[in-house]
């Protein structure tokens, strides 16, 4: 009798273990297997960089690959150990430096600047955030230079209130020089952290600690807005000439401040928490739209300027999803903190639920949707910039299914690993 209980134990075992391994695998095969499609689906064998969106009815998007997400996809391929992949993507970037700042989009097949040819810090830092984690991943010393270069550069661009320009010079967008993004700077501040933490060079420890204090400074002063008692009433997108401090606000601010501070860091800098930060996204940007919930780009008062309807902005909720694994990760190495691990990994898993419902198969690909709704446009500012023209349910983008990526991973691209 005891022999037949003990095979029938190590049966339902067995079974167990093979449904788990059954469930795992079409899981993993999705977000990496079926995500590695479809970026060397979007690959130039050419020029080594990626078309930045898919099945889109902007014809002036097909073949045109943004820097910001150029270094994501390069981001993904050290995720998915495809380090030549992702030293191809490096490689174009690092020959196109000439010490004036890489162009917002590149065309796929002639290397040539694309549909937007502004110099913005924002990419640029992720570039140098890309090469950082390259080399730390890797351990190749090719791309060693290229991110102290990108940091320098951006070291000398015009400052206010310790925040760094979102560009070099003036163009048919705006007069970047003198326009100041919250968002930009959030990411400039991990890439001057994590060099100053590798720097050998007294004089450049120097640059990136006073550029690291001006950050600082620059969020204090500009991006959060607190009444006398402490409360966060705003997060602006920045501060542009005619406006001042802009009242506008955005939920990529939100995210990148979760995924460059960690609690303790809110609380010493800023004195604000982590709650704070989520309660103002939630208050302001959470939306249930297109039936899933998510949250937009903006505010209900900024999307009634930009007159359009509320929408889900999967890039910016994957951000989200990918900032609480951040933060439950960073409360599993706190004693006594367990609890709060798992509330923000239940919290995370909720939002990538409902991101997972708008999810694209095309063949052996699997890809995400830009936004909840096409050719909008997401602020009241920024006219060009409109979410691609295409049906939601074939029209992808590399952003998005990136973030997707990500957080399936607990990958923070903003810490290196």
């Amino acid at each position: 009798m005891r022999k037949v209980i003990s095979i029938l134990a190590i049966t339902i075992l067995s079974m167990q273990a093979f449904a788990a391994e059954i469930k795992a695998k079409p899981q993993e095969q999705r977000y990496s297997g079926n995500i590695k499609s479809f970026l060397i689906h979007q690959l130039s064998p050419k020029t080594k960089i990626l078309a930045s969106f898919i099945n889109t009815a902007n014809k002036e998007l097909v073949g045109e690959s943004s820097t910001y997400d150029q270094a994501l996809a390069g981001l993904g391929f050290l995720e998915l150990t495809d380090y030549e992949f992702a030293k191809g993507v490096l490689s174009f970037f690092k020959e196109k430096w000439d010490g004036e700042g890489l162009h917002n989009f590149y065309n796929t097949e002639t290397g040539l600047n694309g549909i937007e040819d502004t110099i913005h810090l924002g990419p640029n830092m992720w570039m140098a955030m890309f090469a950082l984690q390259y080399e730390k991943i890797t351990g190749d010393k090719s791309f060693n230079g290229f991110a102290k270069d990108i940091a320098l550069w951006a070291a000398k661009l015009n400052h206010k209130n310790g925040g760094i320009a979102m560009g070099p010079v003036a163009d048919w967008g705006g007069n970047w020089r003198d326009v100041y993004s919250s968002e930009n700077n959030i990411v400039a501040y991990a890439v001057f952290k994590a060099l100053k933490e590798k720097e050998e060079d007294v004089n450049a420890r120097s640059v990136y600690e006073k550029e690291m204090q001006g950050i600082v400074n620059f969020i204090n002063t500009v991006t959060l807005k607190k009444t006398d008692m402490g409360k966060l009433v705003n997060v602006s997108v920045g501060y542009n000439p005619d406006e001042g401090i802009s009242k506008v606000s955005s939920s990529d601010v939100v995210t990148m401040m979760l995924l460059v501070f960690n609690p303790d860091e809110l609380n010493k800098f800023f004195s604000i928490g982590e709650e704070d930060l989520l309660k103002f996204a939630k208050d302001n940007f959470y939306v249930c739209e297109d039936e899933i919930c998510g949250f937009d780009f903006t505010t209900k008062a900024s999307a009634d300027l930009a007159k359009r309807p509320r929408m889900i902005s999967l890039e910016w909720s994957a951000q989200m999803a990918d900032a609480e694994i951040a933060l439950s990760q960073f409360y599993e190495r706190k004693t006594g903190a367990g609890e709060k691990a798992k509330n923000y990994l239940k919290e995370s898993a909720k939002l990538l639920s409902d991101i997972d419902k708008k999810a694209i198969y095309q063949g052996d690909m699997n890809f995400f949707p830009y936004a909840t709704k096409t050719s909008v446009q997401p602020f009241p500012f920024a006219p060009w910039w409109k979410t691609p023209e295409g049906d939601t349910k074939t029209c992808g983008a590399l952003s998005p299914t990136l973030w997707r990526f990500f957080a399936y991973k607990k990958f923070n691209p903003l810490q290196l690993r």
